[in-house]
């Protein structure tokens, strides 16, 4: 029987990198320390509920991933490149919902953006589980997933405001991280080291 399953996986095995939708497993690593703040009974009970949000579409964005980039037999490819695209939605305003709630009890503006990012998203989410978002073409993707994080630079200005300069300064690291992954997913050209870590 193992014998069987292995040789019908072999039949429809893909040429892809080792990492691909593995790496962002090493996500799983910091979700001991966000469920220990998410206990902590000294942070306040909303910014609790903002790191479970933050888990939640973490998880849900690594299930997506998982399911499409480890599907070597091609069955159910398109819902699950659906479902990873969503998952990519989520993630655009659910790393940043926490940081929006610390602010929110101060700044009013903090909570119109996160409201209207998180209508942008979940229209997103809607979007690409109903219509066949992964055939518009890698540019496109890029660019509306980058709109859709636009709300982010009022927390990035609110951050300047407030002196958080070492913040600010990881997540423009970040944001420089993510546009040099956009730029090499609409290139499609990167091999750092060939069979395992490169372009997918």
């Amino acid at each position: 029987m193992l014998k069987w399953i292995c040789s019908k996986l072999g039949e429809n095995d893909r040429d892809v990198p080792l990492l691909r939708g593995k790496i962002h497993y090493l996500v799983v690593i910091y979700f001991s320390t966000l469920l220990k703040n998410a206990k902590d009974d000294n942070i306040p009970v909303e910014t609790r509920y903002a790191l479970l949000i933050f888990m939640m579409c973490i998880t849900i964005s690594m299930v997506g991933c998982s399911l499409l980039h480890g599907n070597q037999t091609y069955k159910y490819r398109s819902a699950y490149r659906r479902i990873d695209i969503a998952g990519i939605f989520l993630i655009v305003s659910g790393k940043m919902f926490p940081m929006y709630v610390h602010y929110m009890n101060k700044d009013r503006v903090m909570a119109v953006m996160a409201s209207l990012q998180w209508l942008m998203t979940l229209s997103g989410v809607f979007g690409s589980l109903v219509f066949d978002y992964s055939s518009v073409t890698r540019e496109v993707r890029s660019v509306v997933f980058f709109l859709t994080s636009s709300p982010n630079m009022y927390l990035f200005y609110r951050m300047y405001r407030c002196g958080q300069y070492l913040a600010l300064f990881c997540l423009v690291l970040v944001y420089w991280l993510i546009a040099s992954g956009a730029i090499i997913y609409c290139k499609e050209k990167l091999r750092l080291l060939k069979g395992v870590f490169e372009f997918h």
